[in-house]
This record gives structure tokens, sequence and C-alpha cells, in this order.
């Protein structure tokens, strides 16, 4: 039945953090405040958050619970860009190889939903981190969507996912102007779809920063690795190798 997808309901979430504190725990990620009267930013302690949008009251809309998470782009930047093969396209998902990490943060760089991030795994080395759709923790249901209470997060086949979205905005689509799916084309086609009622809420769902630059990211990368095949090294080689590319390309 082909990939699988996050769908996320912004209609049916209450803001409980719920997902938020499952991650934590099955991430071991430090604890963070939880404000949702401010908007949060994802962090390398937070791989999904969520704030409340306020929006007009004069419209008659309530205020309306927006989540974030890493999209798991179909045709991911983070993933060009990586220079030592540490980031890729696996099982419909975008993970990150920890062996192969040199840190160079390209990922960071390149993304423009601000999901991935430089932290150290438990033994203080530094690397990228981010969140991988429990493939590391080998669950089936991502753990997030097994603790939510309200069905606001779902997960199954995307084709799956994707009608059962454009059915509940047909039926949104009696009570607000404009709500719509995120996800179906951007970047490919993400793996995390997001349902929305109005335009407010589409723009703080879309987040995105002023689109990078990669493409002298993308040579920079080519460039390490015909210099990386050629003259292999330890790990502390290959960062000292991309930092002279670096500021060079």
């Amino acid at each position: 039945m082909g990939e699988k997808s996050f769908l996320i309901d912004t209609t049916k979430c209450i803001g409980c953090g719920a997902c938020s504190l499952a991650c934590k725990g099955l991430n071991s990620l430090e604890p963070t405040e939880f404000n949702h009267e401010k908007i949060p930013h994802l962090s390398q302690n937070d791989w999904i958050v969520s704030f409340k949008n306020v929006r007009n009251p004069d419209a008659g809309e309530n205020a309306c619970f927006i989540t974030l998470m890493c999209n798991h782009c179909t045709e991911a930047d983070c993933v060009k860009v990586c220079p030592s093969g540490a980031m890729k396209k696996k099982n419909d998902f975008v993970l990150i190889d920890p062996d192969k990490c040199i840190a160079c943060g390209s990922c960071v760089e390149a993304c423009v939903y601000n999901a991935v991030f430089l932290g150290k795994n438990a033994g203080g080395r530094k690397l990228a981190k981010k969140c991988d759709a429990c493939y590391s923790a080998f669950k089936n249901v991502p753990l997030c969507v097994s603790v939510c209470p309200t069905g606001a997060l779902k997960f199954d086949y995307r084709l799956k996912m994707i009608k059962e979205a454009n059915r509940r905005i047909s039926a949104l689509a009696k009570k607000y102007k404009s709500p719509s799916v995120y996800g179906l084309t951007e970047y490919g086609g993400l793996n995390v779809l997001t349902i929305v009622r109005t335009d407010d809420d589409l723009k703080a769902v879309k987040r995105k920063t002023a689109a990078n630059r990669i493409d002298r990211m993308i040579e920079r990368s080519e460039l390490f690795r015909i210099f990386n095949f050629f003259m292999p090294s330890f790990r502390t080689g290959k960062e000292y190798l991309y930092k002279i590319l670096k500021s060079i390309v």
C-alpha cells in the first residue's frame, strides 16, 4: 500500500502535551518549560511541540492548538546536503546514522522547518538529532501517536491518511471558510500531513524561514565525498576536511 505518514488534526488537539512528554521519555530528552501560550520552537530537547494559535475573536473562531515536528520531506534538503551519508530517507522517514554523522551542521542549516539540531549522544559525542518516527525504538506506531488522547495524531499508510484528511476537510468546510491539508505536495510530499481550519492556522503550520540556498552546500558535499573516497579518514579527519571545504566553497 506504499509509504506511511503522520496525520495531525489541529481541530482535535487540546494542547495536553502528552505527545511531547512521551517523546522526551523515550528519547531521553531533557525537560523544558511547557507553556502553550508561548510559541515554542523545536529543539534538540523538543522534537514535537504544540502551542495555542490565538486568532481574531471577532470572527467567531476559538484558539487552535498547532503541533509541530519534523515533516519528513520526501525530497529533503537535509539529505541532499549531508556530506557523509548520515542523513537519509529510509522506510518513508528521514533518519540519521549516528556512526556516519560528522556534526558538520549542514542539515541544520538546510532545513527550512528548523527541525534538525546539533546535540550530543549519551557518550558526549556531538551529532545531528531529530525525530525519527520512533524507528530507532522499533515501534510500528510512533509513541506520540499511541498516547494522543483525542485522535489528533494518526499514523498509517499515506494514501489512507490523505483520504481521511479529505473526509475531515469536507466536514470542516461547513463551519470554516478555508480548511485545508498541508503537506500534500511540499518538498515532494511530506510524510506529516496537517489539517488546518483557516489560512492563519496554515501560516503557523508552515513556519518556514526564507528558503535556504542549498546549491553551494550540495556542491560542497559532493566534493567532500570525492576527497573522502580517495583519502578515507577517521571521523575527526572528516570533520577537518569538511571545515576546509566550507571555508572555500
